[in-house]
């Protein structure tokens, strides 16, 4: 037998009296004991067409389904949040649960708004900051270039430069992982001091870099140290023989 429900009218004015606040409340009410029979689990599908229009009329919260709200076009409601001078999604987040953003402006805009004028959310919140992926830089021997003529000295020097907010747009703080396969030598081809990094080196054999050791008549390690840090070591003799010729020559690199 056909179950016998209240009118919408009469449905709605008993929900309005539980004072829920959501429709995952009426869910967990519509399914307790508490819930009379005469009114159903499911009045979207009962009332449809017999005054229903969303939950939050229903609950009498007044809030409206996002796929029922009407929006303000693009770009009036890209001009308003311009206005707020938001810095990152972070901060849009925030300003998005505060209370105050307005019913006609959707929080969710990159999903609202694509194929209806979305671009970025640097465009969105109006920083003009772009994802690196979606970036657009300077070919390899351009950036280099403009590297070279800035005199950074090391890669300390270089990561100061990129937090400095000088660093052009079509530079990548990342050059090693941008320009991979594409011009990348090293962070001193880079510079354009000529440093090479340790690992990438190509020393001596470990026979040929002990003879021109000993021949310096060094007396002790502390002797070494000062040595290697003096400007004279060649390049093609590790500061830490130790570890580059570690299993390449059988014994510690003798000095005297």
């Amino acid at each position: 037998m056909k179950k016998q429900y209240k009118s919408f009218e009469e449905a709605r004015k008993f929900v309005h009296s539980l004072g829920l606040k959501s429709s995952k409340e009426w869910r967990i009410f519509s399914r307790s004991t508490k819930k009379p029979e005469d009114i159903p689990t499911n009045p979207d599908k009962i009332y449809k067409n017999k005054g229903w229009k969303g939950y939050g009329d229903w609950l009498g919260t007044g809030e409206i389904a996002t796929f029922n709200k009407k929006f303000r076009n693009f770009e009036d409601a890209r001009n308003f949040v311009h206005s707020l001078n938001l810095k990152g999604i972070r901060a849009w987040a925030l300003f998005c649960k505060s209370g105050k953003k307005p019913e006609d402006i959707p929080h969710n805009a990159s999903r609202h708004y694509k194929n209806n004028g979305w671009i970025s959310w640097g465009d969105w919140l109006g920083t003009n900051m772009i994802r690196p992926k979606d970036r657009v830089y300077w070919s390899f021997e351009k950036a280099r270039e403009h590297v070279h003529a800035l005199g950074i000295k090391n890669s300390k020097e270089w990561q100061k430069y990129t937090k400095s907010g000088k660093l052009p747009k079509e530079i990548p703080a990342n050059p090693n992982q941008v320009y991979k396969n594409k011009g990348w030598i090293s962070t001193g081809d880079w510079l354009g001091t000529g440093s090479i990094a340790s690992y990438m080196r190509e020393y001596w054999s470990f026979e040929k870099a002990r003879d021109y050791v000993q021949k310096l008549n060094l007396k002790n390690q502390q002797d070494w140290g000062k040595f290697t840090t003096s400007g004279k070591l060649p390049k093609e003799i590790p500061a830490n023989p130790a570890q580059v010729y570690k299993n390449k020559g059988g014994k510690i690199l003798v000095i005297g």
